[in-house]
């Protein structure tokens, strides 16, 4: 066997340590490599619970959004004569679990009211008008109770209590609530008012941990809101708004006439006392007769288009001025058995009345323009009060005094 060169062995030498040292550094380099994926691995997962718990310390389930829909959602109905109103509004909530795993979770399905139906939503009949289901992972679905349902902060929160459930993947859920929204508006007579400023009715809603409290922010930050199709939900509220017109009252007046909506009711009142009712003609225009009001008297004219009675529309009762000349009376005294004058017109009326303001005689105009009326006898130094009507018109008062008899 030969020998090797030294300068060869030398130099095979050093290649071998060149190697076994190229191969330590990508080993080096490979372990650092998975070292760092396991790290950053580790802090997304950390990432991850921590945001599932935080929105969960928030009370916040569900990530989803709502669809309305029914025979109300673009508008309630007025059939029979306007004394009924139909129409409902189904609310259809989809929502998957923010959080991957949950045991024994006891939810509730909350639910934002617009400030124009939270009068109906807090109404103690509120529970007899809305039904309901709830639906785990397109599972059987739940029938809410009358028990589950509350509502909260004076009408502005629906709240409805779920099934505990229980899941180790993320979960779906879903609710459905129908609410005959007309049918309540009929038996209960509270109107849906127009949106504001001719804005919009808003919907939110999602799930929430049972019992706790619900900040709207967060909760619509997860959950896409609904807005309804109309800013005029309910007609019956439009027609409700609807006051009637009302023509100049004067204290000589026997009727009321006005504009009104065609077939509604009208009811004429002074304080509480209904002095006078009618309709509302074809034409819009209507009569009503009442008794003679005093000038400064407050009348109170609405309507009913079947929706109810409208605000009132207040008139005061004016003076009219006459256009019947005083009386022209000749000097009355304690003996005389008449009184003699001249009135403006023949056929005309001629009324005396002490001065309490009672009636003691009348008489007639004649052709001549002159009257002759027998009075029963007189105090000398009392007053009588005389004047000239027409039927519609009275004449201001020519004011007698009743001289006493020279002995």
């Amino acid at each position: 066997m030969k020998k090797m060169n030294k300068s060869k062995i030398s130099v095979a030498k050093k290649n071998v340590i060149k190697t076994v040292a190229v191969i330590g550094l990508l080993n080096s380099v490979m372990i650092l490599g998975v070292s760092a994926h396991s790290v950053d691995a580790s802090n997304h997962e950390k990432q991850v619970a921590t945001s599932e718990v935080g929105t969960q310390e928030l009370g916040v389930v569900t990530r989803g959004s709502m669809n309305v829909s029914g025979t109300g959602a673009s508008g309630l109905h007025l059939q029979g004569n306007n004394t009924v109103t139909t129409g409902t509004l189904d609310f259809d909530y989809e929502g998957k679990s923010i959080v991957s795993i949950g045991l024994n979770e006891s939810t509730d399905y909350v639910m934002s009211v617009p400030a124009e139906l939270v009068p109906l939503f807090n109404n103690s009949t509120f529970t007899n008008y809305i039904t309901g289901n709830f639906q785990f992972n397109n599972g059987s679905k739940y029938a809410y109770n009358k028990n589950d349902i509350r509502v909260e902060d004076g009408g502005k929160t629906l709240r409805i209590k779920n099934p505990t459930q229980s899941w180790f993947a993320y979960a779906d859920f879903k609710v459905h609530l129908s609410l005959d929204l007309g049918q309540m508006v009929t038996d209960t007579g509270i109107r849906v008012a127009d949106a504001e400023n001719n804005s919009s009715y808003i919907f939110t809603g999602g799930l929430v941990k049972n019992g706790s409290s619900v900040d709207w922010d967060v909760v619509g930050s997860y959950n896409a809101s609904y807005t309804l199709p109309t800013h005029r939900l309910d007609p019956g509220w439009t027609l409700l708004q609807e006051v009637p017109t009302v023509e100049a009252i004067f204290d000589t007046d026997t009727t009321v006439t006005g504009r009104g909506v065609p077939g509604a009711k009208i009811q004429i009142k002074v304080g509480d006392k209904v002095i006078g009712t009618g309709v509302v003609d074809e034409n819009g225009i209507y009569v009503v007769t009442i008794p003679k009001q005093y000038a400064g008297v407050t009348v109170k004219v609405n309507q009913n288009t079947g929706v109810g009675w409208s605000k009132d529309r207040e008139v005061i009762v004016k003076h009219k001025d006459a256009t019947i000349a005083k009386p022209q009376v000749n000097i009355v005294t304690e003996d005389s058995k008449a009184v003699t004058g001249k009135g403006e017109t023949p056929g005309n009326i001629i009324i005396i009345a002490d001065a309490d303001g009672k009636e003691i005689a009348r008489g007639v105009v004649q052709a001549n323009r002159s009257f002759e009326i027998p009075i029963p006898k007189q105090t000398a130094y009392s007053l009588l009060y005389v004047t000239e009507t027409n039927g519609t018109e009275t004449s201001l008062p020519t004011i007698v005094p009743v001289h006493a008899t020279l002995r």
